[in-house]
């Protein structure tokens, strides 16, 4: 899958959706790690791949919460000039 495919993907799914992946990969990250010390982690590539992954998830939970933080100062700032009025 292209990088632009799954941010649009992420992008799409809610903040609740994206927090249960982040949780499902954070747990195959650790999986890898506890693989990777016990020397039977075959696939190297597997952790340096959701390490990636559960930055993009990051990234567009980040995106997402400075949104609603935009939205509700904008809001704050409509009613106060609602007030004023």
């Amino acid at each position: 899958m292209k990088i632009k495919d799954e941010l649009k993907e992420l992008r799409a799914k809610s903040e609740k959706e994206l927090l249960l992946e982040l949780r499902k990969n954070y747990d195959i990250l650790r999986e890898c790690r506890f693989q990777a010390k016990m020397r039977e982690l075959k696939d190297m590539k597997k952790a340096h791949k959701t390490k990636k992954i559960v930055a993009r998830i990051l990234t567009v939970l980040r995106q997402k919460m400075e949104k609603d933080i935009e939205n509700i100062e904008k809001n704050t700032k409509q009613d106060k000039k609602m007030e004023k009025k």
